[in-house]
Protein backbone atom coordinates (compact mmCIF):
# COMPACT_ATOMS: atom_id res chain seq x y z
CA UNK A 1 0.00 0.00 0.00
CA UNK A 2 0.97 3.37 -0.43
CA UNK A 3 1.29 4.44 3.39
CA UNK A 4 -2.86 5.86 3.66
CA UNK A 5 -5.54 4.83 5.91
CA UNK A 6 -8.61 2.96 4.24
CA UNK A 7 -11.48 3.42 6.47
CA UNK A 8 -14.12 0.77 5.95
CA UNK A 9 -17.47 1.66 6.87
CA UNK A 10 -20.60 -1.01 7.26
CA UNK A 11 -23.74 0.40 6.67
CA UNK A 12 -27.30 -1.04 7.29
CA UNK A 13 -27.03 -2.50 3.95
CA UNK A 14 -24.37 -4.63 4.50
CA UNK A 15 -25.71 -5.67 8.21
CA UNK A 16 -28.68 -6.52 6.81
CA UNK A 17 -27.09 -8.55 4.07
CA UNK A 18 -25.30 -10.75 6.18
CA UNK A 19 -28.07 -11.24 8.94
CA UNK A 20 -30.04 -12.35 5.69
CA UNK A 21 -27.36 -15.06 5.03
CA UNK A 22 -26.85 -16.19 8.28
CA UNK A 23 -30.40 -15.99 8.71
CA UNK A 24 -31.25 -18.42 5.40
CA UNK A 25 -28.27 -20.70 6.09
CA UNK A 26 -29.93 -21.90 9.43
CA UNK A 27 -33.21 -21.84 8.13
CA UNK A 28 -32.03 -24.12 5.94
CA UNK A 29 -29.91 -26.18 8.06
CA UNK A 30 -33.14 -26.15 10.50
CA UNK A 31 -35.38 -27.41 7.81
CA UNK A 32 -33.13 -30.30 6.25
CA UNK A 33 -31.97 -29.06 3.22
CA UNK A 34 -29.25 -30.61 1.23
CA UNK A 35 -27.15 -27.36 0.23
CA UNK A 36 -28.66 -24.87 2.63
CA UNK A 37 -25.92 -22.51 0.70
CA UNK A 38 -28.27 -22.26 -1.87
CA UNK A 39 -30.86 -20.54 0.15
CA UNK A 40 -27.73 -17.87 1.63
CA UNK A 41 -26.73 -17.15 -2.24
CA UNK A 42 -30.51 -16.10 -2.60
CA UNK A 43 -30.50 -13.88 0.35
CA UNK A 44 -27.51 -12.08 -0.82
CA UNK A 45 -29.68 -11.52 -4.55
CA UNK A 46 -32.60 -10.62 -2.98
CA UNK A 47 -31.79 -8.38 -0.67
CA UNK A 48 -32.83 -4.45 -1.66
CA UNK A 49 -32.12 -0.89 -0.34
CA UNK A 50 -35.26 -0.28 1.67
CA UNK A 51 -37.68 -2.46 3.53
CA UNK A 52 -40.07 -1.62 1.40
CA UNK A 53 -38.90 -2.58 -1.95
CA UNK A 54 -37.94 -5.74 0.33
CA UNK A 55 -41.00 -6.68 1.17
CA UNK A 56 -42.25 -5.43 -2.71
CA UNK A 57 -40.16 -8.08 -3.73
CA UNK A 58 -41.25 -10.67 -2.00
CA UNK A 59 -44.80 -10.24 -2.90
CA UNK A 60 -43.71 -10.07 -6.55
CA UNK A 61 -41.97 -13.38 -6.11
CA UNK A 62 -44.47 -15.27 -4.25
CA UNK A 63 -47.44 -14.34 -7.62
CA UNK A 64 -45.08 -15.05 -10.36
CA UNK A 65 -43.97 -18.74 -8.72
CA UNK A 66 -47.39 -19.36 -7.84
CA UNK A 67 -48.48 -18.45 -11.24
CA UNK A 68 -45.76 -20.37 -12.93
CA UNK A 69 -46.52 -23.36 -10.65
CA UNK A 70 -49.81 -22.98 -11.98
CA UNK A 71 -49.32 -23.03 -15.57
CA UNK A 72 -46.66 -25.96 -15.13
CA UNK A 73 -49.15 -28.18 -13.21
CA UNK A 74 -51.69 -27.40 -16.22
CA UNK A 75 -49.46 -28.18 -19.02
CA UNK A 76 -47.99 -31.32 -17.52
CA UNK A 77 -51.86 -32.06 -17.17
CA UNK A 78 -52.85 -30.90 -20.44
CA UNK A 79 -49.44 -31.99 -22.57
CA UNK A 80 -46.98 -33.87 -20.41
CA UNK A 81 -43.46 -33.34 -19.51
CA UNK A 82 -41.71 -33.31 -22.54
CA UNK A 83 -38.56 -30.59 -22.84
CA UNK A 84 -40.13 -29.31 -25.26
CA UNK A 85 -43.25 -28.62 -23.75
CA UNK A 86 -41.45 -27.61 -20.54
CA UNK A 87 -39.74 -24.92 -22.43
CA UNK A 88 -42.37 -23.82 -24.28
CA UNK A 89 -44.14 -23.39 -21.04
CA UNK A 90 -41.79 -21.51 -19.74
CA UNK A 91 -41.38 -19.21 -22.35
CA UNK A 92 -45.34 -18.61 -22.47
CA UNK A 93 -44.98 -18.06 -18.44
CA UNK A 94 -42.24 -15.15 -19.03
CA UNK A 95 -44.26 -13.39 -21.67
CA UNK A 96 -47.15 -13.85 -19.21
CA UNK A 97 -45.24 -12.30 -16.42
CA UNK A 98 -43.66 -9.72 -18.84
CA UNK A 99 -46.76 -8.53 -19.70
CA UNK A 100 -48.25 -8.05 -16.52
CA UNK A 101 -45.45 -6.19 -15.26
CA UNK A 102 -45.69 -3.59 -18.33
CA UNK A 103 -49.43 -3.68 -17.28
CA UNK A 104 -48.55 -2.54 -13.75
CA UNK A 105 -45.91 0.18 -14.82
CA UNK A 106 -48.34 1.31 -16.72
CA UNK A 107 -51.14 1.70 -14.18
CA UNK A 108 -48.67 3.22 -11.45
CA UNK A 109 -47.83 5.81 -13.65
CA UNK A 110 -50.90 6.48 -14.92
CA UNK A 111 -52.14 6.78 -10.93
CA UNK A 112 -48.97 8.43 -9.87
CA UNK A 113 -50.30 11.34 -12.70
CA UNK A 114 -53.68 11.33 -11.86
CA UNK A 115 -53.24 11.74 -7.82
CA UNK A 116 -50.60 14.21 -8.34
CA UNK A 117 -52.27 16.34 -10.55
CA UNK A 118 -51.05 15.30 -13.35
CA UNK A 119 -46.97 16.15 -12.34
CA UNK A 120 -46.27 12.60 -11.99
CA UNK A 121 -43.59 12.40 -9.30
CA UNK A 122 -41.54 15.84 -10.63
CA UNK A 123 -41.38 18.45 -7.50
CA UNK A 124 -42.14 21.82 -8.69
Amino acid sequence: MDGRDVTVTIGARVLKTGIAVAFALWLGTMIGLNSPLLASIAAIFTIQPSIYRSWKQVLEQIQSNLLGAVMAIGAVWLVGASPMAVGITCVCNLVMLANRQRRNHWFNARYRRCHYGGRGLRRH
